[in-house]
């Protein structure tokens, strides 16, 4: 009896970690981001994005999705 009692409260302790993670991913969301599509930049909700956009991410933003870099403009060396 004692291990079922230890083990729920184990699993109801990750399920609260858990959900905490993902309210904090959640915040780290980028809620908008500047797109080039259909040869136009706009600012589009991030959830709008679909394959063969091309986003534009500057120092500081929040990367809307897994994105592959296609140019990278730097001034350090």
């Amino acid at each position: 009896m004692t291990i079922l009692v230890l083990n729920s409260t184990i699993a109801i302790w990750q399920d609260s970690n858990a959900d905490k993670a993902l309210e904090a991913l959640k915040e780290m969301q980028a809620v908008e981001c500047k797109l080039l599509r259909d040869g136009v930049w706009s600012i589009q909700d991030s959830k709008n994005l679909v394959p063969g956009d091309i986003v534009e991410v500057k120092i500081g933003d929040r990367v809307p999705a897994d994105l592959r870099i296609a140019q990278l403009k730097s001034v350090s060396l």
